[in-house]
C-alpha cells in the first residue's frame, strides 16, 4: 500500500476514534508531524500526552479535569469532581466533570498589592506579566492585601 493510503487510513482511524485525536489510543509510530499546534497559557501547563508523542496543554485553576479523556491539571492543581458520590459512576463516561484546584487552599497577597483566589492564580499571573514585559509578580504574604 502507497505511504499516502497509509497516511489517509492512519487519519480516518484517528479522526473517528471517540473522542477524536485527544481520546485516541497510542499509536506507533509517533508522527509529531501529524500532532495540531498547541498554545498554553504557561509553559508549566504544556506536557506530552499519554503516548509521549504530542503536545497537550494541561488544565489552569478552575477548568474543566478528568472524564474518559483524561484531562489533566497542571503543577500544584489537583482534579476535584463536582459530582455527588452517588453520580461518581456517570462521570467516567463524561469529560471535563471535575475543575482543577490549586492544592495550597486560601488567598494570597501579592507584590503587585493586588490579592488573588490562590497561589496558582498569583503564578499564573506573575507568568503573564513576565511574558508581556512586566516584573514577575511573588507572594507577598497568606492571605488577602490590606490597604
Amino acid at each position: 500500500m502507497p505511504a499516502r493510503a497509509w497516511a489517509l487510513l492512519w487519519a480516518l482511524c484517528f479522526v473517528s476514534w471517540p473522542g477524536g485525536a485527544r481520546g485516541s489510543p497510542c499509536i506507533a509510530p509517533c508522527r509529531p508531524e501529524l500532532c495540531p499546534p498547541v498554545r498554553c497559557a504557561a509553559p508549566e501547563l504544556m506536557a506530552r500526552d499519554e503516548c509521549g508523542c504530542c503536545e497537550r496543554c494541561l488544565g489552569a485553576e478552575g477548568e474543566r479535569c478528568g472524564g474518559t479523556r483524561g484531562a489533566r491539571c497542571g503543577p500544584g492543581l489537583v482534579c476535584v469532581s463536582q459530582r455527588p458520590p452517588e453520580e461518581e459512576a456517570k462521570e467516567e463516561e463524561e469529560e471535563g466533570t471535575g475543575r482543577c484546584v490549586c492544592k495550597e487552599d486560601g488567598a494570597v497577597c501579592g507584590s503587585d498589592g493586588r490579592s488573588y483566589s490562590s497561589v496558582c492564580a498569583l503564578h499564573l499571573h506573575s507568568w503573564r506579566a513576565l511574558h508581556a514585559g512586566r516584573e514577575r509578580v511573588r507572594k507577598a504574604h497568606d492571605g488577602e492585601c490590606k490597604l
